[in-house]
């Protein structure tokens, strides 16, 4: 008899976490749904949720990558100049 399935508000964030890193390393996408007991589209959700806070983070990483080089260019034209 399958598992009950769940909602993807009811699996914990290290579940959740657990879900997204084994999936990123190659597990499928519907075994991990029977494993955690979740729904394809929930388990879509997770992942998606996943990729855009990684996305996020990379755009601030960006951002401050952005603002030092200004800076400093800025502080290498003030010294030399």
């Amino acid at each position: 008899m399958p598992k009950k399935q769940r909602a993807e508000d009811q699996i914990s964030q290290v579940q959740r976490a657990k879900l997204v890193e084994l999936w990123a390393k190659g597990y499928e996408l519907v075994d991990l749904c029977e494993r955690y007991g979740i729904s394809i589209d929930s388990a879509g959700l997770i992942i998606a949720e996943a990729n855009a806070q990684r996305r996020g983070a990379a755009k601030v990483r960006d951002t401050l990558t952005d603002s030092y080089r200004a800076w400093l260019r800025q502080e290498v034209e003030r010294q030399i100049g």
